[in-house]
């Protein structure tokens, strides 16, 4: 049985190289599972991500970080509990406190 319900989610605003994005790390594989985002501070593009492994994640947002703009918003579908402790608390660490 899965530790974390499907729908749980982490929502971290962070500021990469003077560009404001938020980011969400949402356990569950579907676009159902993450929350509403009506969030008018990051009125950018939405990418989502799913990465299997860590090591996945750590490529991925490295490289979305790169590429996205000031108010963009990120998500990560974590279909697994290690991924998603992994990325909430990856993230988390990023948050802007």
């Amino acid at each position: 049985m899965a530790k974390h319900p499907t729908g749980k989610y982490l929502r971290a605003p962070i500021v990469f190289n003077d560009k404001n994005v938020l980011v969400y790390v949402v356990r569950g594989s579907k676009i159902e599972d993450m929350p509403a985002d009506e969030d008018e501070d990051y009125p950018g593009d939405m990418q989502m991500l799913m990465p299997q492994l860590s090591k996945e994640f750590d490529a991925e947002l490295n490289e979305t970080l790169e590429e996205c703009g000031s108010g963009d918003v990120i998500v990560f579908m974590c279909t697994t509990d290690m991924i998603f402790e992994y990325g909430y608390s990856k993230i988390k660490a990023m948050r802007i406190a």
